[in-house]
């Protein structure tokens, strides 16, 4: 069973979130989501260790220039040097903003928030599968 937080309740709630990411990623890192981002990977060292490095994998091998790669993990329980010769929108970040605590993929559609996902043991195959199929090269 796939557990996913949609935020989908409302067109405007999405779009408000989506302003929120938008903002922190301008004021941050000086780098503008555009309509051609499909999904923003937030790394971090919370919650499930193991799945993080699931996660981490996953965005080592199928990095692409339509997404982006927050990290906010330092490398004490999760190797991040694989993103150090990396290509593509990668950016690191130790702040405690709420939008990011956790490892997590939003993917998005039009400017707008699709699906966040919340990185977790019970689901994390089937996550990524999902992901994966969500963020395939058209």
């Amino acid at each position: 069973m796939l557990l996913f937080l949609f935020t989908s309740c409302s067109e405007d709630k999405n779009k408000a979130y989506y302003k929120d990411v938008a903002a922190y990623f301008q004021t941050n890192h000086q780098f503008e989501i555009t309509s051609h981002i499909k999904a923003i990977f937030v790394l971090t060292e919370q919650n499930c260790m193991p799945c993080n490095k699931k996660l981490s994998d996953f965005m080592v091998n199928n990095n692409q220039k339509e997404l982006v790669y927050l990290i906010k993990a330092s490398g004490a329980a999760v190797d991040i040097s694989p993103y150090e010769d990396m290509q593509g929108n990668i950016f690191y970040s130790y702040d405690d903003t709420p939008l990011f605590n956790e490892s997590q993929v939003i993917l998005l559609n039009n400017k707008s928030v699709d699906t966040i996902i919340k990185i977790n043991a019970k689901t994390i195959y089937d996550d990524l599968d999902f992901i994966h199929e969500k963020i395939k090269s058209d």
